[in-house]
């Protein structure tokens, strides 16, 4: 007998795969560029360039509130960086949610960071941060 439901979820699979892949392709990016860039300038526009480029304009409403409230960048969970963090970043879907990760790296302790990718205009923005 001939089982048609078993298709779509092949399908879905597949399409999480590639969706997973792209997200954490992105979040490499967005990452190596960002410690990067607070590890050796203090120019604000260029960390901001960065946060349009991949964040969604909910979330850039949010980020200085986010500042405000940690004293610290919501991305790196810290004040400063340094670009030897990249050798140690690493990025995990979380199982559980739908576009959720968890990026960390190591710094004095293991600093973790959770957020929320979606697809917007075709391309992957980090939606939320925690």
């Amino acid at each position: 007998m001939f089982c048609l439901p078993l298709i779509p979820i092949t399908v879905r699979a597949q399409a999480t795969r590639v969706t997973t892949d792209g997200s954490v392709t992105m979040l490499k990016e967005f990452y190596t560029a960002y410690i990067t860039a607070v590890a050796t300038t203090t120019d604000e526009n260029k960390l901001l360039a960065l946060q349009r480029k991949y964040c969604t304009g909910r979330l850039l409403k949010k980020i200085p509130d986010m500042i405000e409230k940690s004293d610290g960048d919501p991305f790196i969970k810290g004040q400063d960086s340094d670009t030897a963090f990249i050798k140690t970043l690493s990025i995990q879907k979380d199982g559980q949610k739908e576009g959720q990760f968890a990026v960390s790296y190591q710094a004095d302790q293991k600093i973790v960071i959770h957020l929320v990718i979606v697809e917007e205009n075709k391309k992957y923005k980090i939606d939320s941060v925690w």
